[in-house]
């Protein structure tokens, strides 16, 4: 009984090593890449569980949004770069991950704090009419069933920046 409970320990304490030394792969490991892709607006689609956040310029979602953001006097291009730059910016360590062919799309991870856990955030701007541009920004989790409100009060945090 004793050696299984010093093997328990000793597997126990690797694990929390492992955890300390490098967050972001021990994550990884459990679940999988970070990244959860680009989110596609165009559906409306949100996830069936509470893990999310969808914030927008009001004629530019088909969903319901949990944060509403301004239209804006600038190209699609342009609001972009001022959202990737509030979110560069922010207290939360991101990493711009898609491939920057889109200049009206940006894709983020962003991780928590304390346990580095993976979001996935999607920026898009959209042409509006008399040369205005709409923001979509969509926070989710790669983790949990429930984020407590984190997402929501990250977009809320973004949109105050902006």
């Amino acid at each position: 009984m004793t050696t299984i409970l010093i093997i328990i320990a000793v597997l126990l304490a690797g694990i929390l090593a492992v955890f300390a030394w490098d967050r972001d792969a021990f994550w990884e490991r459990i679940a999988g890449p970070a990244d959860l892709g680009r989110h596609d607006f165009t559906l409306g689609k949100r996830r069936p569980v509470p893990n999310d956040a969808l914030a927008c310029s009001p004629s530019a979602c088909n969903g319901q949004a949990d944060v509403t953001l301004p239209e804006f006097d600038l190209p699609p291009d342009e609001v972009v770069r001022r959202v990737a730059s509030a979110i560069m910016s922010g207290s939360e360590p991101a990493k711009r991950v898609d491939d920057g062919r889109d200049p009206a799309y940006a894709r983020f991870v962003i991780r928590t704090a304390f346990m580095s856990y993976p979001d996935t955030l999607d920026v898009e701007a959209v042409q509006l009419a008399a040369n205005r541009s709409g923001l979509r920004l969509y926070s989710r989790s790669k983790l949990g069933r429930n984020d407590l409100g984190a997402n929501k009060a990250r977009l809320e945090r973004i949109a105050g920046r902006l």
